[in-house]
């Protein structure tokens, strides 16, 4: 095996994907891809693709990230992307057709999917057939990453399509540390199948590991807070204090009911049939077996991330104002159905829909800290969810939202029970009911982000150009470097961080592509 690359690139999820691929196919330099598992497949996304809002990255250049503006990281999303839509075309202003990551509408929408497009609408939401275009506001329908029924991962976007030799995925390697020489990053010390492994990399090592591998991979090679790493005997390379801080995850909750349904709409839940695969092409025994294991052991909160999302295809969904007021929407529903049993109602079976509401922008900051020096050990992770009294609000609107379009006639004339909330009633004489059910119930809705943040102050992590501020030939390029969260889903944005990271590294600070502006000037 070789132990010497030009780029080393640390992590196997979506943003180290794009990454390295990128970097292969642009150039005859030999990468290194370190990933403890096979990257990005080893369990299937059917969550919505959805990239956030132009003004998400135009806060961030406002916020002194040059060169991260809308303008500025469009042409990657379009770069990265196959729409169906626009297949085999580079004319579209918002969509990208010839790109490596396949990304489409539902192939089959479940009948009870459609009802919940309908409540919505019925409840006084705008349609929206595009949430990845110049709106976002409304209720429609989820485009995925998928292609030929199948979820398509960034693993299979740029990993598996054939790229040069000059790529080598050493899976299986776990990260230990970065090898400094001085103040420049010059390799990796890694463990596979229990044997200690040196690693050179003569350009550039890039930590991709996410938003808690990557601010722990820093510290546990001397970069971060100073008097936390000598509190775990680490010495010192670089004092940055912002490392591990600025953790921001989206919350949400579920609120759903269970059966009864008229026998027409039986085959909207799919998992009831062990035997049959699925329109979308996975096992439906396998989609109950997920949806089941989630609605059993669900996450409260500050515990693990929901499976709900990859149990079942999200198809129907709508992103909303919490307030009218507000210039863009902060919530996001997705349209869930599956078996009728919940964390906290009382157990039994059956068939359930419902609706899962997130709250996209929190405010709440949680941070990571070490356990210790040793990198096997699982790091400290304060979430903080819900900890600032306005994102409570906020998520209590978004559930009256929910309530709202679920008695719809559309979706109220197939009855079934409230699993946890049926005694719970909307209106203003009971805040403090709602507001214990949302603290029961809330959990971390997607993967977290901002933990190494990009910008130019103090406490920032890292510069416009993905630099380890204080050191040399080390770059961070993942959802870690978010300075805050955009109003996506959790993977399309790190996807565009993985192909910025790549035109960063390849072309410097010259880097300033504005597809808007181009594609006026061939107007």
């Amino acid at each position: 095996m070789d132990t010497s690359f030009d780029y080393i690139v640390i992590g196997g999820g979506a943003a180290a994907c794009a990454l390295a691929g990128r970097l292969a196919d642009s150039g005859s330099e030999s990468i290194a891809l370190l990933e403890a598992a096979w990257p990005d497949d080893d369990a299937p996304d059917w969550g919505p693709y959805l990239r956030g809002t132009p003004s998400d990255y135009d806060g961030w250049a406002e916020a002194g990230c040059d060169g991260w503006s809308w303008d500025d990281v469009l042409p990657c999303f379009r770069r990265a992307e196959c729409n169906t839509r626009v297949m085999g075309r580079d004319d579209d202003p918002w969509h990208g057709g010839n790109g490596p990551l396949h990304v489409g509408d539902p192939p089959a929408p479940s009948p009870l999917a459609r009802y919940f497009v309908e409540s919505a609408a019925h409840a006084g939401h705008p349609r929206n057939d595009d949430f990845n275009g110049p709106e976002q506001e409304g209720v429609g329908w989820f485009q995925s990453a998928r292609h030929r029924g199948e979820p398509w991962s960034a693993a299979r976007a740029y990993l598996h399509r054939g790229v040069g030799g000059n790529l080598q995925v050493l899976h299986g390697m776990q990260a230990q540390r970065i090898v400094f020489e001085g103040r420049r990053a010059v390799g990796v010390q890694a463990l596979r199948h229990g044997r200690q492994i040196a690693l050179r990399a003569r350009r550039e090592v890039v930590l991709a590991a996410g938003a808690i591998g990557s601010p722990q991979l820093l510290m546990v090679s001397g970069i971060g807070p100073a008097d936390h790493l000598q509190e775990h005997g680490i010495g010192v390379v670089q004092h940055l204090p912002g490392v591990g801080l600025n953790l921001q995850q989206p919350v949400g909750m579920l609120l759903h009911k269970r059966g009864p349904t008229p026998p027409s709409l039986r085959q909207s839940f799919g998992p009831r049939w062990f035997g049959v695969q699925s329109a979308i092409g996975m096992s439906v025994g396998r989609t109950f077996a997920a949806a089941w294991h989630w609605l059993r052991h669900g996450a409260g909160l500050g515990g693990r991330r929901s499976t709900l999302a990859q149990a079942e295809p999200i198809s129907a969904g709508a992103l909303l104002k919490s307030q009218p007021e507000l210039p863009e929407p902060d919530l996001q529903l997705r349209f869930v159905v599956g078996p009728g049993h919940a964390r906290g109602d009382g157990g039994g079976h059956g068939q359930s829909y419902g609706c899962r509401v997130l709250l996209l922008r929190p405010r709440s900051r949680g941070r990571l800290r070490l356990a210790g020096s040793d990198p096997q050990r699982r790091p400290l992770v304060e979430a903080g969810l819900l900890g600032d009294p306005q994102d409570v609000r906020d998520l209590i609107a978004g559930v009256a939202l929910v309530r709202r379009i679920l008695a719809q006639p559309p979706l109220a004339a197939f009855g079934g029970k409230a699993l946890y909330c049926g005694g719970v009633r909307a209106d203003p004489g009971d805040e403090a009911a709602i507001d214990a059910l949302v603290r029961a119930h809330a959990e971390a809705a997607e993967r977290p982000a901002g933990t190494c943040r990009m910008g130019i102050d103090a406490l920032s992590v890292v510069d416009p150009q993905l630099r380890v501020r204080g050191v040399e030939a080390l770059r961070v390029a993942d959802a870690s470097i978010m300075p805050t969260l955009a109003g996506g889903d959790a993977d399309a944005p790190a996807i565009m961080i993985g192909e910025r990271a790549h035109d960063l590294i390849r072309h410097g600070p010259r880097v300033r592509l504005r597809a808007l502006e181009t594609l006026l000037a061939r107007a």
